[in-house]
């Protein structure tokens, strides 16, 4: 199947004006578009490691077996995304500087990737002030010639992006229409226990725990849960745990079918306009995720480890967010693929399960034989 990087590009700036917030929120919605045009989940991969640097998103050809740590699968493409909320700041600022120039140029370098098409793709924030002016857009259209990529750039809200190539802007326009609002089909509990495809799906991919998280919001997206309701790695000011206050947000987040999609930490990126109480208001579900590459050679007795580790952290994530004015019928999940060869031992699941269950915590356990 022919790889449309472009066409996929316009659908996903179509999406990129539903939210405020952070840039794995960007990935997660191109994901899905990526599914939606017929991609297969073997050959997209999220946080993509190379060389011990993790990139955004690598597409490879329809051969690909969805091993991702093998270095003989060579991506087809490779994309940066910038662009999203930074504590008070448009993040843009900080990463594509008055030159055009963005570090992400050497991040890809990497002669591995020389018959790779490498993309650069910017959403400006306007709610955060706009980053990227005229000059620079120029000026960044020079810098992916130099550094042989294609620079894209969308300002939320807008009717038209560009797309720079060898040096070249081209200015194209969007059709841009308001959602039409639609029910929901499942429950994330449903969705999460009842969804063959998705236990399918994350027991054929080797790569980064990232890759589980898009393949859920590609399911919720799919239940018709729209994109102000559903966010990556949130930030909340309440996470003051342990004096690591940013290092600490939950996997992924739903909110209710009313909220406006402002995951960001201030409206307007004003300090004295904390987002907290309106995120907590709407707030349904929070979800933690485990599960990668990294841990198919880990044993039972780590897994354990690492399992009530994670729900110690949703135990301390509740009982803050309920406690800042969260409803109490807010669901906490914990949702652990197990891609080793065996599962964990039925007597150390069962303790894992009481538990959660003792928390409050609904936990899902995928292995090869459940």
């Amino acid at each position: 199947m022919m790889i449309d990087i472009h066409g996929i590009i316009q659908e996903f700036y179509e999406n990129a004006s539903g939210f405020c917030g952070g840039e794995h929120v960007l990935h997660a919605i191109f994901y899905s578009l990526c599914l939606k045009r017929g991609l297969n989940h073997q050959q997209i991969a999220r946080e993509y490691n190379v060389d011990k640097t993790l990139i955004d998103i690598a597409i490879f050809n329809d051969d690909c077996d969805g091993d991702f740590t093998n270095p003989n699968n060579i991506p087809h493409t490779l994309i940066e995304f910038k662009g999203g909320a930074y504590g008070t700041r448009n993040a843009l600022k900080d990463t594509i500087d008055k030159n055009g120039y963005c570090s992400d140029y050497v991040k890809l370098s990497n002669p591995r990737f020389n018959e790779s098409a490498k993309w650069l793709v910017a959403v400006d924030m306007p709610e955060l002030k706009v980053s990227i002016t005229d000059s620079q857009l120029i000026n960044c259209a020079l810098q992916a010639e130099r550094n042989n990529f294609i620079f894209s750039y969308y300002c939320q809200h807008k009717p038209d992006y560009y797309v720079s190539e060898k040096g070249t802007i081209h200015k194209k326009k969007l059709s841009i229409k308001p959602p039409t609002p639609k029910a929901r089909t499942s429950d994330i509990l449903d969705i999460l226990n009842g969804n063959v495809t998705l236990k399918k799906q994350t027991q054929n991919i080797n790569g980064h725990e990232a890759n589980n998280a898009a393949l859920l919001y590609s399911c919720l997206r799919d239940s018709h849960y729209a994109i102000p309701e559903v966010s990556l790695e949130t930030y909340f000011n309440l996470a003051n745990f342990n004096g690591k206050r940013m290092q600490s947000r939950p996997d992924l987040v739903i909110f209710n079918n009313s909220f406006d999609g402002c995951f960001n930490l201030y409206k307007n990126g004003d300090k004295s306009l904390p987002n907290d109480a309106h995120k907590l208001s709407a707030l349904e579900a929070i979800i933690e995720i485990k599960g990668s590459a990294g841990l198919n050679n880990a044993t039972d007795n780590k897994l354990k480890k690492l399992y009530e580790a994670d729900i110690a952290k949703l135990i301390m994530w509740r009982n803050a967010l309920l406690n800042n004015g969260a409803s109490g019928l807010l669901k906490t999940i914990f949702w652990a693929v197990d891609n080793r060869k065996s599962p964990i031992n039925i007597n150390i699941l069962d303790e894992i399960k009481k538990l959660a269950m003792m928390n409050d915590i609904e936990f899902i356990y995928y292995g090869r034989i459940t």
